[in-house]
Formats: C-alpha cells, structure tokens, sequence
C-alpha cells in the first residue's frame, strides 16, 4: 500500500469563538509569512462526522484538496469537551507533494468538538459556516442512527451522503442504509474497493460463447476475510441483481438460494483467515461439472487473478490491481461521480439486505 500522504498546517489549529470562524479563516489566508503561493479555493463543502477522535483525518482531507478543494468542518463526538458547549478549531492544511514540496492549493479547516445536548444540536452551528451556494457532502463515520437528530438534519442538508460498509463491523449497518429514502443520493466507498471484482466477472464472459454459460450457473462459493460481512453480500446482491435471480429461500446451514433462468442457484460464503477485515478473498461459480469461474486475491501480490477452468484447463485468465486504495484515494472517487446513487449498488444493497436478513 502506497504510504498515506502527509501534510502541513499553515497554521497551528486556534482554538476562537464559533462567531469568528470566517474572521480567523481570511486571517489565516492574509498572514502566511513561509514565502509560498497559496490558493484559498472551495469547490464544495465537506461534513465529517465521526464518532470518536478520527485517525489521520487531516491528511485524508488535505489529500484529497489537492484535486477537490474544499472547506471541510470536522464534528467530533468528543467525551472530554465541555458540557453544553462547542470547542471550535480553525486551520488550513496543504498537502505535501513529491520531494516534499507544498501543494499550492489548501484546505479550509473547521474541527467542531462537542458531547451531549450540544453535539445533537450541532446543525444549527453548521449551516452558517457552510460556503454559500456551494454543493456539501456529509461523509459521515459513525454507526448509522436514522433517528438521532444530528444525523438526520445533516443528512438533509447535504446533496450525498457518503458512507463505508467495509469499517469492522458495519455491514448490519446495510439494512439502515436501504431504509433511506431513495431520494437520498449515497455513495458506499466499500463499493469502490469491490470495483476490480465485479470487472473481472463481467470481463469473464465478454464474448458470446462465454455469455451463455451464465445461464449454467448453479452455484456460488464466496470466502471473505471476517467478521464484515458486507462485501461478499454486495457482490452477491450484484452479480445476482444483474443476472435477474430471484431470491426463494435460505437453508439452516446459511446457504441461500435463487431461481434463475435455467434452475435454482445454490451461494454460500464462509470466513477465512486474512489481514484486511471484511475483504473478499475467493469468488467461484460453478457452471457445471467440469467448468468453473474463479476468481481470488493474494496469489499474486496486490492483485486478482481470474481463470475460467474447463475441463480441467484455464482456458481464459486475467490479472487486475488490487492494490489497498487509501482512503483519500477512495474518497476522490466517490466525489468524481454524479450526484445520483448507482443504481447497480441500489439493487446490490436491496438484496445483500434480504440475504442478511435473519
């Protein structure tokens, strides 16, 4: 995994009153004394929510703006912060590039910290310090509480909710998602990570001869590194969404099973050891007795190897990077998308949901 970026304040975080937010922030812009050029640029505002002190934060973000500038407001369930009071942190972080030189473009910096009454009431405190007229995504890093006032004021505001079912243990947090109004525009990074999965399928019967052994499929064998489930049943709640499978029933032994065009489809998945929780480790579909699809990480390094076996042969194989994307590499994907769901991962999350259920 390629080393996380690093980068630096042009000023130390300064702790001032919530009214002075925008006062200290063109402060920062009009004071830098290191000789260097900086941009003050926004292309939208970004919401972090999370629900502890998050790791690593600055750099994620400062990454991020050297493609996205944005002013980013950093909300902070923090136990050690003030009853009834919110402790307001203003900076600008610029990236560092290769051989250590400053980024000319930096990111606006806002750490809101706060615990209790105060951190649900939170919303209000916001909204005069997004950017105007400006688009504002909410990533937001803690479980999913639909009811809990805070999460469901900012998630109105913002026009995409960004989310990442691959965190240990989130994929029941799959179901809450689903529950969202479908107006709610979402964007899973777990989703980008199951990217070179789903292409090495889908580039697995790209020809016409290939393309009718679909129909043959009757069984799929999925092993996943635990205990988040949340990958395995969004690529099944993919590949069976696109192949028209219809959901019948789920046995006691945790198989489930689809009606195809063809027959039943049998799909299992089991836990396997591994380094990376929640990662998708080994993909099999079974077309027939002496055919078989795979597909499966770590025979080569950082990578997914694909064979199609008949008869004992690979008759057809490719290799994809799988590379670990950080996460800064994953959000600049998510923000290169429309404002829409995918509606493929809609329909993943609809069935990964039904097959999760008890």
């Amino acid at each position: 995994m390629t080393p996380d970026p690093t980068v630096y304040a042009i000023r130390a975080p300064k702790q001032v009153p919530l009214n002075q937010v925008d006062q200290e922030l063109s402060r920062i812009w009009a004071t830098q004394d290191d000789g260097q050029l900086k941009t003050r640029a926004s292309t939208f505002n970004l919401i972090v929510f999370s629900g502890g002190v998050a790791l690593d934060l600055e750099n994620t973000i400062g990454a991020v703006a050297v493609q996205y500038p944005c002013r980013t407001l950093a909300i902070m369930d923090d136990p050690t912060a003030p009853a009834d009071t919110v402790a307001t942190e203003v900076t600008a972080y610029c990236p560092l590039g290769s051989g250590g030189q400053p980024a000319p473009v930096c990111c606006e910096y806002v750490t809101l910290r706060a615990t209790g009454n105060a951190l649900h009431e939170l919303y209000t405190t916001v909204l005069p310090l997004l950017i105007p007229d400006l688009p504002t995504y909410l990533w937001w890093q803690g479980i999913f509480m639909p009811t809990d006032s805070l999460f469901s004021n900012l998630r109105v505001l913002a026009e995409r909710l960004i989310v990442d079912s691959g965190t240990p243990g989130t994929a029941a947090d799959l179901t809450t998602l689903d529950q969202l109004p479908t107006d709610q525009a979402i964007g899973d990074l777990n989703w980008w990570r199951l990217a070179p999965w789903r292409e090495l399928t889908a580039k697995a019967f790209d020809n016409e001869g290939r393309l009718a052994a679909l129909s043959e499929v009757h069984r799929v064998e999925l092993e996943y590194v635990g205990p988040n489930l949340a990958q395995p049943l969004l690529f099944l709640g993919w590949l069976s969404s696109r192949l028209g499978w219809q959901f019948q029933e789920q046995w006691d032994n945790g198989a489930v099973v689809f009606s195809g065009p063809q027959g039943e489809i049998e799909a299992v998945w089991r836990e396997v050891p591994g380094t990376t929780v929640g990662a998708l480790a080994t993909v099999r579909l079974l077309i027939n007795n002496e055919r078989y699809l795979l597909i499966r990480s770590g025979v080569i390094a950082d990578c997914v190897q694909l064979q199609l076996e008949e008869e004992g042969q690979c008759t057809f194989e490719q290799v994809t990077a799988l590379g670990e994307l950080r996460l800064d590499e994953l959000l600049a994907q998510e923000l290169q998308t429309n404002s829409q769901t995918d509606p493929y991962y809609r329909e993943a999350l609809a069935m990964a949901c039904t097959l999760s259920a008890p």
